[in-house]
């Protein structure tokens, strides 16, 4: 509505040519010029900050100060415009009351969608839709009587009205960056100085956790959030060493002894997170690993080649009689 509100201003009060009363448009190119250069800078603080205190659950509300920004910018820029846009006053002054507007629309839009990815994760399409719908229907509604409402209600009330509702929508940005994790910005700004991970976001370890693993493992949440239950098993892993695991897999130089050792560190790497007592692993034809909480100690395990036969039952009957005796029955056995 602004937009449509430059032809009204420049081309039909101050009877400029069609060619002439485009020009005015420039003052809102620089301003998202400068708010394009602004973000860039803004993202590396962004970098900085997330990589320094908590690089694998960054917090949504992090990607908002460039709308906080935006959200002041914004109003000034159209009441601005609003009030200088007379024709007995200079055409340079509401031009150059565009330039905060070009800024503060575009600052606004890359914060949010940053914030809405940060957010939904996974469902970012689906709320990029929803926002989109909304936009649409606006513009295109306010559209059909822009003419109307600067005919009935002049150019400087006219363009009054979309700057109080922006007024109206300042706070909000800072309400999402205060609140949007539960917590006020001050506690967050403390828990980021300590780098605190768990308490800046105000959950359990156990989302912390599944929030690591979806990322490293590039897994969604749902299928990493049934991991919660690892909480209530001692964890006891059994791999076959015996000879038939030296075969390569599917013509590669790879065997099944490789795929193994790194299928194992994925399990200890998950395992001990839930298993505070470590990870016991059992071989078939080898001394078993007890308390095992470091990958490089899979690594040793598993740096001479697989040999032997494969007495599966002899050594399940060895750790439900080792395991259960020595950890008792406070936790169910997950083997």
């Amino acid at each position: 509505m602004f937009l449509d509100a430059f032809p009204i201003v420049y081309q039909d009060k101050r009877n400029w040519s069609e060619g002439i009363g485009e020009l005015p448009f420039i003052g809102v190119l620089i301003g998202i010029i400068l708010a394009t250069i602004y973000t860039i800078l803004d993202n590396i603080r962004y970098n900085y900050t997330t990589n320094k205190y908590n690089p694998q659950c960054p917090l949504p509300e992090t990607r908002l100060p460039p709308a906080i920004v935006g959200s002041i910018c914004l109003p000034i820029g159209l009441f601005w415009f609003a009030w200088t846009n007379s024709p007995s006053i200079h055409w340079i002054v509401s031009v150059i009351a565009s330039v905060p507007f070009g800024f503060g629309m575009t600052s606004i839009f890359v914060g949010v969608f940053n914030y809405l990815i940060d957010t939904y994760t996974i469902y970012t399409a689906s709320a990029f839709a929803a926002n989109m719908i909304i936009r649409y229907i606006f513009g295109s509604v306010f559209l059909l009587f822009t003419n109307q409402m600067y005919e009935k209600l002049g150019i400087h009330w006219a363009t009054s009205i979309p700057a109080f509702l922006t007024l109206i929508c300042l706070p909000f940005p800072f309400i999402f960056y205060k609140y949007g994790t539960g917590m006020p910005a001050s506690e967050i700004n403390e828990l980021n100085q300590s780098g605190d991970i768990l308490l800046q976001r105000q959950i359990s370890s156990d989302d912390a956790i599944i929030c690591e693993i979806s990322r490293k493992y590039k897994i969604l949440p749902e299928m990493a959030n049934h991991l919660r239950g690892l909480r209530d098993y001692e964890i006891v892993i059994v791999c076959d060493d015996s000879g038939s695991m030296k075969t390569e897999v599917d013509d590669t130089e790879r065997t099944r002894w490789d795929e193994l050792r790194e299928f194992v560190k994925i399990v200890l790497d998950i395992g001990v997170r839930y298993d505070s007592n470590g990870v016991d692993i059992y071989f078939l034809n080898r001394e078993k690993l007890l308390v095992v909480r470091e990958p490089r100690t899979v690594e040793q395990a598993f740096s001479e080649p697989p040999s032997g036969l494969t007495p599966m039952v002899p050594v399940l009957k060895k750790i439900f009689q080792s395991e259960l005796a020595r950890r008792g029955r406070d936790k169910k056995l997950l083997i």
